[in-house]
């Protein structure tokens, strides 16, 4: 066990994920709407399939596509908003 804790620690993109839990447990939906959008492009659905909850495909390989852009969009999300905060802040100090 705690082998694998220390591997744990030495990935740091798992690391990464731990730290900023809350946004993907927060916009993972919302990120799931997006590969709904795409299996309904790619398997040609009928777009009222997009309401289906919380995922449209329970079948097949979608769901390394749920998995990847459930946690990857939150984080970017995440990242672009704290980024803009931060050069807020900063643009805010210097008018003062």
């Amino acid at each position: 066990m705690l082998a694998i804790s220390l591997l744990i620690k030495r990935a740091s993109f798992l690391s990464y994920i731990g730290r900023h839990t809350m946004p993907i447990v927060l916009f993972h939906i919302l990120a799931f709407k997006l590969v709904n959008l795409a299996v309904i492009v790619v398997q040609e659905e009928p777009m009222y399939r997009m309401a289906e909850f919380p995922a449209m495909c329970r079948t097949g390989l979608w769901w390394i596509f749920y998995t990847i852009i459930g946690v990857a969009v939150p984080l970017l999300a995440a990242d672009i908003y704290w980024r803009a905060c931060a050069r807020l802040a900063s643009w805010f100090k210097l008018v003062r």
